[in-house]
């Protein structure tokens, strides 16, 4: 019976160009409206392989005894500094193409940054503060004719994550963002079957709570899954998706699509109203989505780890996207615990809601 039951819901769910739409073509249009409108703030992520710096060194600077050291190792990390005499640093950064300026004074300096490159900004402030760290010790030696050894800076690279441009960002955010909203699928046929009826006529047939939610579940599932693929398929002809680790990537999806329509179904147990249902799970959606990077990036939103890490939308997004880019990721077992708990609590949840309304009925 259970069977006739999936096979009938999927009918109608397959029929409805609803579906079609919420989970392939909104996907698809929100990812080349976004991709294009943060295109500008993903690429300032990327760091240039090698760039200039400008600078001017005032007549009496200090630093002029050490300029040929600064620019040894600036050229040892793919920094190129370049003298001039004169002129405003904005006018020639613009012209002269360089990504950040700094003007030597007698015993300070200023650092211009390039509106568009902070990252260059940053290294240029870094290699400019750790050498005068080491040439505090260099002067003090040599005004005692001390013998210092010759100053070196040890710049490092940690692991990082590789540069994401916009267009993988929001092309896979973008469609884990649609796939928690997979309510909707089923949500005109369980109004529909409220309106006649038919779920007390389901279960005086003899299925019980638990298989008439399995058959919601089960066929909601498939539905759902079904239009993701295609999204996902379609971002990759469309505009080059780069997915990494399918396997690994396409479980992280799928949990997320049963996690979320456990939820909404536990929702609409509890409360019996697929309005009140839309209301609460659309409010749930949106603000988890909201602190997980779903519109502002993650990688440069200012909201705290400690509050991104509450929200499952986090944990799959992270996940997705460093599979890509990286290959591997952190965030991969915590999405996929986060999923397996939602999926067993929230069933189990709806599963008592259902059969206490149930007997309420009887």
């Amino acid at each position: 019976m259970i069977r006739y039951l999936i096979k009938n819901y999927l009918k109608m769910m397959g029929r409805s160009p609803v579906n079609v739409l919420l989970f392939i073509v909104f996907p698809i249009v929100l990812i080349a409206v976004l991709s294009s409108a943060f295109s500008s703030l993903m690429e300032s992520y990327e760091r240039k392989e090698s760039f200039s710096v400008g600078y001017i060194m005032e007549d009496d600077s200090i630093f002029g005894d050490y300029m040929e050291e600064i620019k040894k190792i600036a050229r040892e990390n793919d920094v190129t500094f370049k003298a001039y005499d004169e002129g405003d640093p904005d006018k020639l950064m613009k012209d002269e193409e360089l990504e950040s300026f700094v003007i030597f004074g007698k015993d300070d300096y200023v650092i211009y940054k390039r509106t568009g490159s902070p990252t260059e900004g940053m290294i240029t402030e870094y290699i400019l503060t750790a050498f005068m760290r080491n040439m505090e010790t260099y002067r003090e030696g040599m005004m005692r004719g001390m013998e210092v050894p010759q100053v070196e800076l040890d710049v490092s690279y940690p692991d990082h994550m590789p540069e994401v441009d916009s267009i993988d960002y929001y092309g896979k955010i973008e469609i884990i963002y649609f796939v928690w909203c997979g309510l909707i699928c089923f949500a005109g046929i369980i109004m529909a079957e409220k309106r006649y009826k038919i779920s007390q006529r389901l279960l005086m047939s003899g299925l019980s709570v638990t298989k008439i939610y399995l058959a919601k579940l089960i066929s909601s599932t498939i539905i759902v899954s079904a239009c993701t693929l295609i999204a996902a398929l379609a971002t990759i002809a469309m505009f080059g998706v780069k997915w990494g680790a399918p396997l690994k990537s396409a479980l992280v999806i799928f949990l997320m699509i049963v996690a979320a329509l456990c939820m909404e179904l536990m929702i609409y147990y509890i409360c019996d109203n697929m309005v009140i249902t839309i209301v609460i799970s659309f409010a749930a959606v949106w603000i988890a989505g909201f602190f997980s990077g779903s519109f502002e990036t993650y990688l440069f939103s200012s909201h705290p780890e400690s509050t991104k890490v509450l929200f499952p939308i986090y944990h799959g997004n992270r996940a997705i996207v460093e599979l890509a880019s990286g290959g591997r990721s952190d965030y991969f077992m915590s999405s996929v615990i986060y999923s397996l708990s939602m999926i067993v609590g929230c069933s189990i949840l709806a599963l008592i809601a259902g059969k206490i309304r149930r007997r309420g009925r009887a």
